[in-house]
């Protein structure tokens, strides 16, 4: 097996609506993940190629009891909220998230198997989520939380989900 070691500390967490999470490595307990193959897509907007590493399943843990581990980039303090706050948010997102999409190592975007499901909104605009996503937070008995976010292709499904 080789060892690779993270350029920057971090890995990005992205979501369907193009947001990312960034998440230092101090958090992560655990993280699994198999590559299937690549995925090539045409951006005909900016007449290029999107590439991206497609996984046949992805699962982490993260220790959630640091929130400066955890923050948007470029990390920019936003208002009056310290660094401490905007991890809480960022917490926040993760553990209530049911729409990651792929992850970002050393620059290398992986995407994760996606289940497509709408959900209604107020606005009347469908809210996609990831159906395959299975999010579990547990408080251990030292106090410290911590969060599982599972994604796989459900037995007996053909993978033909859309991202």
């Amino acid at each position: 097996m080789n060892v690779i070691e993270l350029d920057t500390s971090s890995i990005d967490l992205c979501f369907e609506n193009c947001e990312c999470i960034t998440v230092d490595m101090w958090a992560i307990k655990s993280l699994h993940f198999d590559v299937v193959g690549e995925r090539w897509a045409w951006d005909s907007q900016h007449k290029n190629f999107l590439k991206t590493q497609h996984c046949k399943y992805f699962t982490i843990t993260l220790d959630l009891s640091d929130p400066r581990h955890f923050y948007k980039t470029p990390r920019l303090v936003d208002g009056d909220k310290t660094v401490s706050q905007i991890g809480k948010e960022c917490i926040e997102r993760l553990k209530t998230s049911d729409d990651l999409c792929s992850f970002v190592i050393n620059g290398t975007d992986y995407g994760v198997p996606w289940g497509d499901k709408e959900l209604p909104s107020d606005l009347g605009i469908p809210i996609r989520i990831n159906a395959w996503q299975q999010n579990s937070a547990v408080i251990n008995n030292q106090g410290i939380e911590t969060l599982t976010i599972k994604i796989k292709i459900p037995e007996g499904n053909n993978g033909s989900g859309t991202n």
